[in-house]
């Protein structure tokens, strides 16, 4: 559905006609630069899905209008538009997105699995989780323990405790990469004890601090779910994104820190993808072919995906990995330039100066997050096989 808005810009006065396509949240918020001046202008939607209701919100830059001869704006919180199209009267973001999809066999596939998942709406799923996950960091068990059930009850997980409720959401959020499974199934069989190893390693030097941090992304993540959200559907479903596509909402200084964020944890983590491989490869889950774990946790982060580089599921899993962007975001050096659509950095503060677009930074960012998920979902299910054997162990001892 398509609402339209009249306004002004309060800077130069220009007329603009916001055709606004009403997404899945309960609030939409939108920002734009002017047509005539390129000012930005912000604009908000309450949408109460429940009574079929919608309040609409000057938010800065804009007055209300009644010109019909207006400029066309096409917003959308959950699509990336044409750039030349944006401007037409009777152009729909969505039906491009959807002329893809359905020329994509990837695409319908991915659509078709992820219809309705998580069920509800992801972000809405997503607070619930988190409050969950809060408190049992809190130690607060008899309140995160009924949450738990609830969510469980209202998305049908079986066994509803945290692990599993997260995994079932960020299996529902991007599909989870198999072929890492695949691998880490392919360690355990070639080397059981060595396998038994890693597990003991991960749980007692790994897990706290990556959970710990995978918290703080995910949050990051949905605190900007309205940028993100124009991207999400291209990366849900493994579509390239268009050459022409661009962004209709800019929010880069709420996002701008987010993939130099998300890098720093992401290539500390994949220390996970090395140990695996390295059993794989018939070593010590902590011997690389020229270096020990203890040596490899302290090269550079942007030469550790070379540990399993030969592993094509590993890297292929983690090919998101731009270092520059970090290393600009770090060093203060990316900026957004006057036009509002070209980023500027420099790697390192010193490096040659280089421009992405701010829908490729965006379509990074949600990039390196999913990577992020689809590793979760391998941690957590390396967490149920711990528990397992735990369990094996104590019942053998019993039985003893």
């Amino acid at each position: 559905m398509i609402v339209r808005e009249y306004l002004n810009c309060a800077t130069c006065q220009h007329p603009h006609i916001a055709r606004i396509q009403v997404g899945h949240g309960g609030r939409q918020e939108h920002s734009f630069l002017c047509f005539n001046c390129k000012e930005p202008i912000k604009i908000a939607m309450d949408i109460d899905n429940k009574n079929i209701e919608i309040d609409f919100h000057l938010i800065s830059n804009c007055i209300a209008g009644n010109e019909e001869e207006g400029t066309p704006v096409f917003l959308s919180s959950n699509f990336v538009v044409d750039e030349k199209k944006i401007n037409e009267e009777f152009y729909f973001g969505s039906f491009d997105f959807f002329k893809s999809i359905m020329s994509s066999t990837s695409g319908k596939k991915h659509l078709l699995k992820s219809q309705g998942a998580p069920g509800k709406s992801i972000s809405e799923a997503w607070e619930k989780i988190k409050k969950i996950w809060r408190l049992e960091d809190a130690k607060q068990y008899n309140i995160a323990n009924a949450l738990n059930k609830s969510f469980g009850v209202e998305y049908n997980v079986t066994v509803p405790i945290l692990r599993n409720n997260l995994r079932f959401f960020v299996d529902s959020t991007f599909s989870r990469e198999e072929r890492i499974f695949v691998e880490m199934r392919k360690a355990e069989t070639l080397n059981p004890k060595e396998f038994s190893k890693f597990l003991l390693y991960y749980q007692l030097h790994l897990r706290e601090q990556h959970r710990r941090s995978a918290y703080e992304i995910l949050s990051d993540y949905f605190d900007n779910y309205m940028a993100f959200s124009q991207i999400f559907a291209y990366v849900r479903s493994d579509l390239a994104m268009p050459n022409s596509a661009k962004a209709t909402s800019l929010n880069f200084n709420e996002i701008k820190s987010f993939y130099a964020k998300a890098y720093e944890f992401y290539s500390g983590s994949i220390c996970i993808f090395t140990c695996l491989n390295n059993i794989i490869e018939g070593r010590n889950f902590d011997q690389l072919r020229r270096m020990s774990l203890k040596e490899y946790v302290l090269t550079d982060k942007a030469k550790r995906r070379m540990s399993f580089m030969d592993n094509n599921a590993f890297s292929d899993a983690s090919v998101e990995f731009d270092s520059k962007i970090r290393n600009a975001s770090f060093h203060n050096w990316f900026f957004m330039l006057a036009n509002n659509v070209t980023l500027e950095l420099r790697s390192g503060g010193t490096g040659a100066v280089e421009t992405i677009t701010y829908t490729k930074y965006m379509h990074q960012c949600v990039l390196i997050f999913s990577q992020i998920c689809k590793l979760l979902s391998l941690e957590l299910a390396l967490d149920q096989i711990a528990c397992d054997q735990a369990l094996v162990t104590r019942q053998s001892v019993i039985g003893a």
